[in-house]
């Protein structure tokens, strides 16, 4: 992943606490952002919203419902996939922007 995750993000999950649920940030750090082209939003079942996708280390906790922030946007994950290419394992995380 060194060197093309030049992108900075933190993401947030919701938690429940008694019975209050509040977005507590849940992991940051760098990795490699950018938007889907309509053909791959449209694979990805993205109907509504622009599609991205952030490559993280495979080791980064990260899940469907929590959210990601890049440069004070706040994208929506809609899935998250593991993947092994060449030797080196990575995370994928499918995002939208304006759906929430």
């Amino acid at each position: 992943m060194r060197g093309f995750a030049t992108t900075e993000y933190a993401t947030k999950r919701l938690v429940k606490t008694g019975n209050k649920s509040t977005w507590q940030t849940n992991a940051q750090g760098f990795g490699h952002f950018r938007p889907m082209t309509d053909e791959a939003s449209a694979i990805n079942e993205i109907q509504i919203g622009k599609g991205f996708e952030l490559t993280v280390d495979v080791d980064i906790d990260i899940d469907v419902t929590d959210k990601v922030i890049i440069d004070g946007e706040e994208y929506q994950v809609n899935g998250v996939q593991d993947h092994k290419f060449q030797g080196v394992e990575f995370r994928k995380a499918i995002m939208t922007l304006g759906v929430n």
